[in-house]
């Protein structure tokens, strides 16, 4: 329910940039959650995409909002693409991508905010401006996985441990990957818009 009202705020918002390119990473981020690699060695559960590397983009480049909108078209698409039944399901996962994004997204512009301040150069605000993109790639694999693996927990009756190990470790790779591209397409500005 949390999820109705932030999506409408982000998309309002999203909607109101001038810069439209935005929609490019929206529909590229779509078209890639439309083919999910499944990871069978690992786990007959485990889907990746690169779709993520679009949310990060839309984050670093664009602001909260537009990451927000990215995230949940991202996820709406991957469960088109999945089949995500029964609708709870679904809606769980739409609802995550959603908070999880506006989440570090936030949290991400207070680490901007603090960076705006006098004596920019600081050896701490060098620090942070190193390790922001590491903090908020972590941040979102924590808030992603942790909420994914405790409702697979819930619904198997396991302990979260178990699930998390067993279907959800293995994801940290695809997120730090996605964040570190698109952290690489922002600094040299490669996108081809």
């Amino acid at each position: 329910i949390v999820a109705i009202p932030v999506y409408l705020y982000c998309l309002h918002e999203a909607i109101t940039i001038q810069d439209w390119t935005w929609l490019c990473l929206a529909g590229l981020a779509v078209v890639s959650s439309l083919f999910p690699i499944r990871l069978f060695s690992i786990s007959d559960k485990i889907w990746l995409t690169v779709s993520d590397i679009f949310v990060f983009v839309a984050l670093f480049q664009f602001g909260v909002e537009v990451a927000v909108v990215v995230a949940s078209l991202e996820a709406i698409s991957f469960n088109i693409r999945v089949g995500a039944e029964p609708a709870y399901r679904w809606i769980f996962n739409v609802a995550q991508m959603i908070l999880v994004a506006f989440l570090v997204g936030q949290f991400f512009a207070l680490l901007q905010t603090g960076l705006s301040r006098p004596g920019f150069l600081s050896i701490g605000n060098v620090l942070i401006l190193l390790l922001a993109p590491w903090i908020v790639g972590f941040l979102y694999y924590a808030l992603s996985s942790g909420l994914t693996g405790l409702a697979i927990a819930w619904c198997s009756n396991q302990s979260f441990g178990i699930v998390w190990v067993r279907n959800l470790r293995w994801c940290v790779i695809s997120v730090f990957g996605s964040m570190l591209a698109a952290m690489t397409f922002v600094i040299v500005n490669s996108f081809p818009w």
